[in-house]
């Protein structure tokens, strides 16, 4: 967010742009006016972050309701690869990705796949915002967040 100068502030000097620099920034906008890539990554970085939360949250407030006894964590591995959410409990192990997208790319299940594979679990979830149930292997399944 742009914020003023308070008055009597010391100015940047006036500096003369290359071809390459003019090119960068818009000419009828000065550089402080635009908003920075910084933050516009940032606030789509919140947002995911929140609507991770809320799904998380909503999956974990069905099951309590449900009356089953689990236990849930993330994973990471040293590698970085991660699972945003795994459930264990009577019904075994199961590792849940959200993604924030209609169509998932199965190459951004690769850390799902792995996880699944190496645990051996009967199946993966993929949390996202299609309009209906995929099957994106023979052991991962995507729901709408709808669905949850």
């Amino acid at each position: 967010m742009f914020r003023r100068p308070p008055p009597g502030a010391r100015r940047k000097p006036n500096v003369k742009k290359t071809n390459k620099q003019r090119k960068k920034t818009c000419d009828s906008c000065s550089p402080e006016e635009d908003p920075s890539e910084e933050n516009a990554l940032s606030e789509r970085l919140i947002y995911r972050t929140i609507r991770t939360a809320m799904a998380i949250e909503e999956i974990i407030r069905q099951l309590t309701c449900s009356g089953c006894s689990f236990d849930y964590y993330f994973h990471r591995t040293a590698a970085g690869a991660e699972v945003d959410l795994v459930l264990e409990g009577d019904f075994g192990l199961i590792p849940v990705e959200i993604k924030h997208t209609q169509t998932v790319d199965p190459r951004k299940l690769r850390s799902l796949k792995d996880f699944v594979q190496e645990r051996r679990c009967r199946m993966g979830l993929v949390i996202n915002n299609d309009l209906t149930p995929r099957l994106y292997d023979e052991n991962i399944v995507g729901l709408p967040f709808a669905y949850v």
